[in-house]
């Protein structure tokens, strides 16, 4: 089973949810799975289990399954006394959309509070990450001036080297000597700027928008007061 497989189980599981929530819950476990990498897939689906009993378990869990009995339990009393009635807060108790809000709100304070922890540790390691990233840019434009270098001092060198034979022939000799050590600089460094440029910065920004993409999940999970949708 593929990834694009799986999400579309999942979708059919999730069918019977407000269209906002399953699209949350989809765009949870893709993120899911774009942090764990294409190579990471199987994996991913062995530890999430069946799409089916996700799906049964996000919406055991969802906020939209929770408020129904409440509802259904409203309307019930409604009823045995003679009819149905508007929705509201029983006698007694709070509803669950009042307990949600007050939930949300507690979670709130205690999001403002913690932030002199945790906004500085999340702007640290963004900053770390940015920074990385722009010293391997830099390391591999480094890397392409260097090569530019070593071509014009090959072709200087040989410009130079070879009339000075005829005057100086040793001189000259070092001249070309001196020409052919650029040339093979130009290939080490034309080698490194490739590898950069073919491997290693692509592999670099596919790191930042993965720990970019797990810092906006963590954030939204956090301000949503809703935990792993697992």
């Amino acid at each position: 089973m593929t990834r694009n497989e799986f999400l579309e189980r999942l979708r059919k599981g999730l069918s019977s949810l407000p269209q906002a929530e399953q699209e949350e819950a989809l765009r949870y476990y893709e993120e899911y799975f774009d942090d764990a990498g294409p190579e990471n897939e199987a994996k991913v689906m062995e530890e999430l289990g069946s799409p089916e009993d996700l799906a049964r378990n996000i919406i055991a869990n969802s906020t939209f399954s929770l408020a129904q009995p409440a509802a259904q339990q409203q309307r019930s009393a409604g009823g045995e006394k003679g009819g149905f009635r508007q929705m509201g807060t029983p006698s007694g108790g709070k509803s669950a959309g009042g307990n949600a809000s007050g939930d949300r709100a507690l979670l709130w304070v205690l999001v403002i509070l913690s932030s002199v922890v945790w906004l500085p540790l999340l702007l640290g390691a963004a900053g770390t990450v940015l920074g990385l990233m722009f010293a391997a840019v830099m390391t591999a434009l480094g890397l392409i001036v260097a090569a530019i270098g070593m071509i014009v001092g090959f072709f200087a060198a040989l410009i130079v080297g070879v009339p000075l034979l005829a005057t100086s022939f040793w001189d000259g000799l070092v001249v070309i000597g001196m020409a052919f050590q650029c040339l093979g600089g130009l290939l080490l460094f034309g080698a490194l700027a490739a590898l950069f440029f073919r491997f290693l910065l692509p592999w670099g920004w596919k790191q930042c928008l993965r720990f970019f993409r797990f810092m906006r999940r963590k954030c939204r999970e956090l301000i949503r007061g809703k935990g792993d949708v697992q």
